[in-house]
Order: structure tokens, then sequence, then C-alpha cells
């Protein structure tokens, strides 16, 4: 190889058969292609090394597992007392790092049949025409799923806790930091 090498790969000094190293894998969603330079020479060295161009064009599989990007975790969600049947409380929104992905949503768990969740689009829903009863909460198991993975690709199942009734504001940091200058006046 000429400098810089892929590190993944080695080639045979005599034969110039070009392998992955043991231990090593490529990686599509990392690089989808991998551009390098041999050097040839003849065996008895009497002229100038040839250089030759070499790209390695990846084809991607379908091998990455589909990951929720709602904050915070678990999911907090809040639904009234009177809510009528068919009414989103929230959003799931996930996302698969395979080209060829088709992620759909699922209710693992829980919830005590008063939800449901719409494998298309992700939206949580009531069900059911009992009222809610102020102060309770819910917690239902939600995943997402890869429908064109050759193999089942399933995400964790994660909790989305829905209170009937205002919940307290949400944060997604543990710290926030702002800077104020000294001179700022009242109610700035």
């Amino acid at each position: 190889f000429k400098e810089p090498a892929p590190e993944m790969l080695q080639i045979h000094p005599t034969t110039g058969q070009i392998r992955l190293k043991d231990g090593a894998r490529f990686d599509y969603e990392t690089a989808h292609e991998i551009n390098f330079v041999v050097l040839v020479t003849t065996l008895d060295s009497s002229s100038r090394p040839h250089e030759q161009h070499v790209r390695i064009k990846l084809t991607d599989i379908n091998d990455e597992l589909p990951e929720f990007v709602n904050k915070p975790q678990p999911f907090l969600a809040t639904v009234s007392t009177n809510a009528a049947p068919g009414t989103s409380v929230y959003q799931l929104m996930a996302q698969d790092a395979d080209d060829d992905s088709l992620v759909k949503y699922e209710l693992d768990s829980g919830g005590e049949d008063r939800f449901e969740v719409d494998a298309e689009n992700g939206v949580v829903r009531t069900k059911g025409n009992q009222p809610f009863h102020l102060g309770k909460e819910y917690e239902i198991g939600v995943s997402a799923r890869d429908t064109r993975a050759d193999s089942l690709q399933k995400s964790p199942t994660h909790s989305l806790k829905i209170y009937v009734g205002q919940r307290d504001p949400q944060f997604f940091k543990t710290q926030y930091v702002a800077s104020v200058p000294e001179t700022a006046r009242e109610n700035t």
C-alpha cells in the first residue's frame, strides 16, 4: 500500500491479494467506499513501482436497529380526563441508519388497553369510551421495528409514561447555562 493505507485491509506481498484483517469489518454507514493506492513492483525490483488506484464500493445490507430520537427518556405525555377515543397523546419517532429500512411502531406492553400505537406513523392514541381518572399514570412499552430486514431488527422496548392531567415541565438536560451581562436591566 502507498501511505496512508486502509487500517482494516492487508495485502499479500507476492500475490497482491487484498483481504480484510482478522476481526475487521466494513461498515456502509461509516463509509460507502474505500479508496487507496497500491504500489506494484517486479520481484527483482528492476523497474520503478507502478501506482494502481483501487476503489472498493460497499453495498449496504440491512443490519442496523431502529433507534428512537424522542427525548427525554422515559418518554412523557399527558392526557385529559375527558379525552375522546382516537385522541393523539404522543408522537413516536425512530430512525434506522440503513438506506432500505422501513420503520414501524409497536405497542409491546401496558396501558390497560386504553392506548394504541399507529404502526405506520408512530402516533399514540387513546382508545375506549371510559373516562380517564385525574392523577393516574399509565405506562406503556413501545418499540420500533425495521420491517424490511431479513431478520428481526427491533429496538429495545422504551417506556412511555402517560399522566392524566397536567405534568410538570420536562427538561432534556440536567444542566442549562446562560450568560447575562452585569449591566443587564431588570426584566431583560
